[in-house]
């Protein structure tokens, strides 16, 4: 049966192919070959430079990691689109798709229309300079410079903050193109004398700078960090790559050499005194800068970095540690996550009738003329569904490298997934893109499929889908949040009953509610009148319920239930199976109205616990956290023997940040049972295959058994590394909280004891799904 028709929002991003260099720290020359190469491709500053460890340094600041996590943490962090080698098998063991690896020399040539391979060419952008500014006349035309190292022993260090432009080989039309766009001023520096350019104001171009031509701040990043004054020792490679990938986070770094400290601080003290506002460095009176050092610097000479400054009346903020670029959720806590970049980006709204749309991405100025063997640029594709029904996946795990299955695409290169979004590779502007809708089940299943699992939908989990579909979608669980409600609903869902005959008329051979028992729930549970009336209107219109009359038989004097539609002046008794007639001389009143469950509310066990799971879904869902998730119902996992389940899953973005990881959530619920030994295994089991998970114990009843509590507070110490913010515990003090939108810890105040002191604990600042973890705990387990 064809979908009916709704309106997809697909908000698109353009922006540059991001590439990553895996480069050995102490490779000068493969070092040059990257930032040539960078330096010759629209947005080289923001791509990375890995440092490739064979082995983990000693002096490495976190032990617990090899040197092969170490470089696939970076990768985590700067997710490129490609990873280039400098060096043969230099990839090897990190476990990367084939598809995104390329070779250094591969990047250093050009096809006969002067396109480059993974990039859009530089040559592209100074030609576009040109015929839009350069050409012209100007009033204030903007400073262009070449800069030149004076000495040999400072080239690499002056590569690495103003770029390297090729002068030789298959590339060099792009050091030529840069003379005759531009007409720079050539300008011999060496680590005494480069002060003035780098601290100048970014108008200054330079030939990385050029590299960032078109791009500006994208939506949904952090704030940005205040200025960045990092100490360097400017004749060693690995330092000169820390200063690149700290700027490549997109921080305003200046480098200041150890060796010329005195000098630095000088020139930084005439730059601002001559013009403050100049200077993307000047933090003022009120502003805020840091001093760091790269990794491997002596702390005296951070030390004396910040006296010197403080002498001359530039007070820093220093930083000893550098920011671990390997480590996403350290940089997130702390603020250093990757600041978006952006070309261009708007919002459109497409039609989704067959489950499909169809709609351009966005191209770069001239980008009909492009036409290389690879991509030249990327967009950034971000789908959302304003309908509280949908089932679309908008937040996507980043492992899904390939998503040509799931969005029923071909082509050389698959869209893949990342924390901004689904990434498409471009070369071509005008064609149309055709993708199917991702759903939550197929996005789970495709994941769980890489991690080497056949996974799919359990009979629960089917049950508990059917359920949210008939409900309208995870957030209207509000309808049946009450455990009362519940309860009422489940006890007319049983089926079949025979109860020996009395002296009274025979009761109704399947069971229903009354409407007294439905009024007297709803008026218990709702405070207005009028909102438990709305309410039961709302249970009808989405069939949770059914209505109906009791007739009785005038033959057997059975109680029968008849729906609405099957009301005739003729029915048939649903015991004797004898035809009667409608009483309409003594019509029944309103207390003989009647109702049954329907459809997946009909299923005993309380809806195959589907209760539960909706409303557990749709905690998270509303969240004050959380911006957009990804979810589905119970899932049956098997690998290699072994079974797993979870009863519901989500990928939640806990904010706008479109740089930030997603969070995946694996939940166990119960409606009104204890958890069981074998469902904390189960759990346990979970947290241990899926260590970046967090873990939930979700249930109706309002608080847990003590000992209860106590078999749960020992499971944080099954899994290496504990479950301390990674173990949730949900009651019905969350799940049927009618204030879904404050949410923990507010809505825990005023509930007396425990519940006031957690919330005066954790109701200061932002609480995310690691501080609802530490809050629950000591809530229900007496952690």
């Amino acid at each position: 049966m064809p979908q009916r028709s709704r309106s997809i929002q697909v908000e698109r991003t353009l922006r540059p192919i991001r590439l990553a260099f895996l480069v050995q720290p102490s490779d000068g020359d493969a070092l040059r070959r990257s930032i040539e190469a960078a330096t010759s491709r629209w947005g080289g500053m923001l791509s990375a430079i890995v440092p490739r460890y064979r082995r983990r340094p000693s002096n490495f600041p976190d032990r617990r990691i090899s040197a092969n996590e170490i470089v696939k943490g970076y990768l985590r962090v700067f997710e490129p689109d490609f990873v280039v080698e400098t060096e043969e098998g230099i990839a090897e063991g990190l476990d990367l798709d084939s598809g995104i690896v390329g070779k250094i020399q591969e990047l250093e040539n050009a096809d006969h229309a002067g396109n480059l391979p993974w990039g859009l060419s530089a040559f592209h952008l100074y030609r576009d300079a040109y015929n839009q500014e350069f050409r012209f006349l100007q009033r204030r035309p903007m400073d262009v410079c070449l800069p030149t190292s004076h000495t040999e022993r400072d080239a690499l260090f002056l590569d690495a903050l103003f770029g390297r432009l090729p002068t030789k080989g298959p590339l060099k039309f792009i050091g030529h193109g840069y003379d005759e766009a531009f007409d720079p001023n050539p300008e011999t520096l060496d680590c005494s004398s480069f002060h003035a350019l780098a601290l100048s104001d970014a108008e200054k171009l330079t030939p990385l700078r050029a590299t960032m031509r078109d791009l500006q701040p994208g939506r949904g990043g952090r704030g940005r960090l205040g200025p960045i004054f990092m100490v360097l020792r400017p004749s060693e490679t690995a330092d000169l790559i820390d200063f690149w990938n700290v700027r490549a986070l997109g921080a305003r770094v200046a480098a200041v050499p150890s060796t010329h400290i005195e000098e630095f601080v000088e020139a930084f003290e005439r730059l601002v005194k001559a013009a403050p506002s100049r200077s993307p460095f000047w933090f003022g009176d009120s502003g805020q800068a840091t001093a760091l050092g790269a990794q491997g610097l002596d702390p005296e000479a951070l030390d004396q970095f910040a006296e010197v400054m403080a002498g001359h009346g530039c007070g820093l903020s220093r930083q000893p540690w550098f920011p671990p670029l390997w480590d996403t959720d350290h940089l997130r806590r702390n603020n250093w996550a990757r600041f978006p970049v952006e070309a261009d980006s708007d919002r459109i709204e497409v039609a989704a009738g067959d489950g499909q749309i169809r709609f351009l991405a966005l191209a770069p100025t001239g980008g009909a003329e492009i036409s290389g063997n690879s991509p030249s640029w990327a967009n950034v594709i971000r789908l959302r569904d304003w309908s509280w029904s949908s089932d679309l996946a908008p937040v996507l795990p980043p492992e899904l490298r390939d998503m040509r299955g799931l969005l029923g695409t071909v082509g050389q290169y698959a869209p893949t997934a990342s924390s901004e979004g689904i990434i498409l590779c471009k070369r071509y502007a005008k064609l149309v893109e055709a993708w199917s809708l991702p759903r939550g089940l197929s996005v789970f299943a495709a994941w769980l499929k890489g991690r080497g699992f056949d996974a799919r939908l359990s009979p629960a989990g089917r049950s508990a889908e059917q359920l949210i579909a008939a409900l309208g979608g995870p957030i209207m669980a509000a309808l049946v949040q009450e455990p009362d409600l519940i309860r009422l609903i489940n006890g007319a869902a049983r089926g079949l009953v025979e109860e020996p005959g009395g002296s009274g008329p025979a009761p109704p051979r399947r069971r229903v509610i009354g409407y007294a028992d439905l009024q007297r729930v709803l008026n218990s549970v709702i405070d207005e009148p009028e909102g438990a009336e709305a309410r039961l209107g709302r249970l009808l219109e989405t069939n949770v319920l059914r209505q109906g009359l009791l007739v009785r038989c005038s033959l057997c004097e059975q109680e029968n239930w008849f729906s609405l539609e099957e009301l005739a002046t003729k029915l048939t008794c649903e015991r004797c199976l004898q035809n009667f007639d409608f009483p309409r001389g003594q019509p029944p009143d309103r207390k003989r109205w009647a109702y049954r469950p329907n459809g997946p509310f009909s299923a005993e066990n309380f809806a195959a616990g589907g209760y539960a799971v909706a409303l557990a879904l749709r905690f998270f869902m509303t969240g004050s956290s959380v911006d957009e998730a990804t979810w589905t119902t119970s899932m049956q996992l098997r690998k290699a023997g072994r079974e797993l389940e979870f009863d519901f899953g989500l990928w939640l973005r806990e904010d706008i940040d479109h740089t930030e990881v997603p969070k995946l959530v694996l939940g166990e619920c119960k409606s009104f049972g204890r958890f069981e030994p074998r469902d904390l295994e189960r759990t346990t089991e979970l947290a241990r295959e899926f260590p970046e998970c967090i873990v939930v114990l979700a249930t109706l009843r309002e608080g847990l058994e003590k000992d209860e509590g106590k078999a749960i507070a020992k499971l944080r110490n099954r899994v290496d590394g504990g479950l301390s913010g990674r173990l949730i515990i949900l009651t019905a003090n969350e799940l049927c909280n009618s204030d879904s939108i404050a949410g923990p810890p507010y809505s825990w105040r005023g509930k007396g004891g425990r519940f006031d002191s957690v919330a005066e604990q954790f109701e200061r600042g932002r609480f995310d799904l690691a501080d609802l973890s530490r809050a629950t705990l000591q809530l229900y387990t007496d952690a």
